[in-house]
């Protein structure tokens, strides 16, 4: 009878081991299944959300940008002001510009025909609607004439361009045949072979 208290306690030391051993797996079970049920749909609903932002972010990016009317204010400034008339100037100086070229353009057209020895027929691009031509046509009505100074001014003539110089004839070089390449040997291949 004297092992019988002896091995009580080594029972009841085995018995709370098993104990704290089944309560750990049972911890360790329930946060696998905590795992389980709950990260799949935590990850799937947060890719959704992310995708969705993503693809509303790019779906946004691709519309061209509304235009919003301009606000009228209801007091002009001065500084606005300003830059408006400064631009409206700088518009106008610019269409006198243009008119300007159009009808330098228009003078110099007919010149520029006559020097060539064209009338104006195929093969002369004439800009469309300035000068003697008017929507792509070559107009029938009569040209101011070259000669007059009020229709049109003087062109100068291009300078010539001097005649180049003759180079020497070349002496002929003949150029041997290229060398026939070396035998090769039919079974191993090599260009020399030894005797």
């Amino acid at each position: 009878m004297t092992d019988a208290p002896a091995s009580h306690p080594a029972l009841a030391d085995h018995q709370r081991r098993l104990a704290g051993t089944r309560t750990a797996a049972r911890r360790l079970v329930a946060r696998a299944q905590a795992r389980r049920r709950l990260l799949p749909p935590l990850v799937v609903g947060s890719g959704a959300i992310l995708g969705s932002s993503v693809l509303g972010a790019w779906i946004l990016g691709q519309q061209p940008p509304t235009v919003r009317p301009a606000a009228t204010p209801t007091a002009p400034s001065s500084s606005g002001d300003t830059e408006l008339s400064a631009d409206i100037a700088a518009l106008q100086g610019l269409a006198q510009t243009l008119a300007a070229d159009r009808t330098a353009i228009s003078a110099l057209q007919p010149a520029g025909a006559a020097a060539s020895g064209t009338s104006g027929g195929p093969g002369v691009f004439l800009p469309q609607g300035s000068g003697p031509v008017a929507s792509g046509a070559v107009s029938s009505g009569p040209r101011p004439s070259a000669a007059s100074p009020a229709s049109a001014p003087a062109v100068p003539t291009a300078p010539s361009v001097p005649a180049l110089p003759t180079l020497p004839t070349l002496p002929a070089v003949t150029v041997p045949p290229p060398a026939p390449p070396p035998p090769v040997h039919t079974t191993t291949g090599a260009t020399a072979v030894a005797p």
